[in-house]
């Protein structure tokens, strides 16, 4: 109950909560991957910085619709953050 599934073109079925984290966890390594190119930092700092930021504690909450962003506006508003500029579009 509450679990529904979704069934992909391959046949196998994704429950709602799995597709969310596939969902976070991809943009997650997509703004981190970005994040490290343009900064040159470390996986780990770049992880851990990203980990504690508001655009990732957005993300965490699926009401706020941060995820329909892609990973390279995400890792844009997360530099915005970091250089104290909390700049998010109306949405």
């Amino acid at each position: 109950p509450g679990r529904h599934r979704i069934h992909g073109i391959h046949g196998g079925g994704m429950t709602e909560p799995e597709k969310w984290m596939l969902i976070k966890t991809s943009l997650t390594i997509g703004v981190v991957s970005h994040t490290m190119k343009r900064t040159g930092w470390s996986e780990n700092d770049t992880l851990r910085r990203f980990l504690d930021s508001e655009v990732y504690e957005c993300l965490q909450d699926e009401e706020t619709k941060t995820w329909y962003f892609s990973a390279y506006q995400l890792s844009e508003f997360f530099e915005n953050e970091l250089e104290g500029r909390r700049i998010w579009p109306d949405m």
